[in-house]
């Protein structure tokens, strides 16, 4: 084999071999893992779940999914006025202030809605887990209310 048939061959099979690659790389950064399905599976590996008891769970998250999503629909059409407002804090009331107050409503009944179906998941747990599991979720629950009530606070006039 000549030198320029080597050569020729490495260039073929080095281009067929970063084909192969890119066509690899390509497909599983295209395979986007469902969040929900993902986050099923941390909850089964992570509080040692057997099949009848993650089951259940899977069924209260079914069903809980589609009530969370209405609210926070409900949620997005409240806060979008909140979120470009601009006035003092101090300033008079307004009819954002009425908005303020019913996503303050909404929020409220989706942390309620929240808490309530995270204490249906602990009941189905045995009892150490359950604790734990609601020691470690309840906290990040109400964190991100604070969070989002941070940022549709009054912006302050200085």
């Amino acid at each position: 084999m000549t030198p320029v048939n080597r050569l020729i061959g490495f260039i073929l099979i080095t281009a067929l071999s970063g084909t192969a690659a890119l066509f690899v790389t390509k497909r599983k950064l295209l395979t986007v893992e469902d969040p929900r399905e993902a986050g099923l599976q941390w909850l089964k590996n992570e509080y040692r779940l057997d099949d009848a008891t993650f089951a259940k769970v899977r069924g209260l998250h079914e069903s809980y999914f589609s009530k969370c999503e209405n609210m926070c629909k409900q949620i997005n059409a409240v806060d979008r006025p909140l979120l470009s407002r601009m006035r003092p804090a101090s300033a008079p009331p307004t009819a954002e202030d009425s908005a303020w107050e019913k996503e303050q409503a909404v929020c409220t009944e989706c942390e309620r809605n929240a808490e309530e179906h995270l204490r249906h998941v602990a009941a189905l747990m045995p009892a150490e887990q359950a604790q734990r599991f609601l020691d470690d979720i309840l906290p990040a629950v109400r964190q991100q209310r604070k969070e989002h009530d941070r940022g549709l606070a009054p912006v302050t006039g200085n």
